[in-house]
């Protein structure tokens, strides 16, 4: 019961609009001892540790932290996507059409009998 109380406490934390306590919270469940690196254990700590009605509110903000937290543990976290940056490509007009219904007459039939 103890452990549960003091686990809500530290929840609630992350949520802080101090900035330095929120860090410092987040900090504290970001270690590999409190979360696993990897993300399908992270994802099952999330619902089962870091779940608290008490904190529900601010539950989707840290949630999805720490779930993209655990990206930066891969080795090509720091690799570019793209090997040249936008700038250097040049890009072209590409018209498109918003309405659906009239991209496509047959609207009411079904795509798989066309």
């Amino acid at each position: 019961m103890f452990y549960h109380h003091v686990g809500e406490q530290l929840l609630e934390l992350l949520s802080s609009k101090n900035e330095y306590i929120r860090v410092n919270s987040r900090n504290f469940w970001c270690d590999s001892k409190r979360l696993s690196t990897s993300s399908h254990h992270r994802l099952m700590a999330l619902f089962d540790q870091l779940y608290s009605i008490k904190t529900e509110n601010g539950y989707l903000n840290y949630s999805t932290n720490f779930l993209l937290e655990c990206t930066t543990h891969n080795p090509y976290y720091n690799h570019f996507i793209f090997e040249n940056s936008l700038d250097k490509y040049s890009f072209l007009q590409f018209p498109l059409t918003c309405n659906w219904r009239q991209h496509h007459h047959t609207y009411i039939t079904p795509l798989f009998t066309l």
